[in-house]
């Protein structure tokens, strides 16, 4: 599959390659996200407030704004929906790198946008001891992104039920974003991730 930079976007074309009929079709991408899109600790530095912060998400039957965000939970991930279907477009690679995995996730639908990057995360990581890794978010509400910085990584870390299904192509996490600031604004508006749960599997392995 072509991988265009959705960011940027809300309007985005990407084009599966074509296959001859003796060549097997690749697998769909098949994925769901959900933030709780907050001021944080940052306070008044969140220069949102109201409805322009809460929950975000992309899924099956996924709206934000009628409170429909149940597609992925720290317990369960029935509501990933395949890239193409409901709006839905993706690319996902989970990847074996030394000890651990590397992610690289990019997802949307409708105006909701998250893309996030782990070096390498082992299976051992935990709340307690998390993997920082990147992360830029558009939601409905704000439409436009944004993103965590070196200095001021997420934190990516699995439960046991996620660590169970960790796997080349596949990942179920949970992740934290102390800080997400829009760099655009004067003074930069600093927010926050209070919680976050992403699940992708059929990806590039």
């Amino acid at each position: 599959m072509n991988r265009s930079t959705l960011l940027g976007l809300l309007a985005v074309n990407l084009s599966l390659p074509l296959v001859g009929c003796s060549e097997a079709v690749p697998p769909l991408y098949d994925g769901a996200w959900w933030v709780d899109f907050e001021q944080g600790a940052n306070g008044s530095q969140c220069q949102l407030a109201g409805t322009l912060i809460g929950q975000s998400c992309i899924g099956v039957d996924s709206n934000p704004d009628a409170n429909k965000c149940d597609s992925v939970t720290s317990d369960a991930h029935a509501g990933m929906v395949m890239d193409g279907m409901e709006g839905a477009r993706m690319y996902c690679a989970v990847t074996q790198q030394g000890s651990g995995f590397a992610l690289d996730i990019e997802a949307q639908q409708g105006a909701n946008y998250l893309k996030f990057s782990v070096a390498s995360i082992p299976a051992t990581a935990t709340e307690s001891s998390p993997t920082a890794g990147l992360v830029t978010l558009v939601t409905d509400r704000v439409g436009k992104g944004y993103t965590s910085t070196s200095a001021n990584p997420c934190q990516f870390y699995f439960n046991d039920a996620q660590r169970a299904q960790l796997a080349p192509g596949r990942v179920w996490v949970s992740f934290k974003c102390p800080t997400l600031q829009d760099p655009s604004a004067n003074p930069a508006s600093l927010c926050a991730v209070n919680q976050g749960y992403a699940a992708f599997q059929n990806c590039e392995n």
